[in-house]
């Protein structure tokens, strides 16, 4: 069933189940709603993943007579 029948059929729906309690006129909703071709599809928008999470780890390097500090950027995973 397209949209534009049901559309057009959908006055004639209310009219028929007018009288129904709402529990049963959500099933023949769903009823209806399953014959579309959209029905169950899930949409999700698709984007760039976010950039993965940089820490700044501070490094020693041993020269001769002194202790020297070098920063670097070193990818750590997230933990769970």
């Amino acid at each position: 069933m397209s949209l534009p029948t049901l559309k057009e059929e959908l006055p004639q729906f209310h009219a028929n189940n007018a009288q129904m309690l709402p529990k049963q006129a959500k099933t023949e909703y769903l009823k209806i709603a399953q014959q579309l071709p959209e029905y169950g599809m899930v949409f999700h928008r698709v984007g760039r993943e976010k950039k993965p999470m940089m820490r700044t780890l501070r490094r020693t390097s041993l020269s001769v007579g002194r202790v020297t500090p070098i920063r670097s950027l070193v990818h750590v995973p997230r933990s769970s």
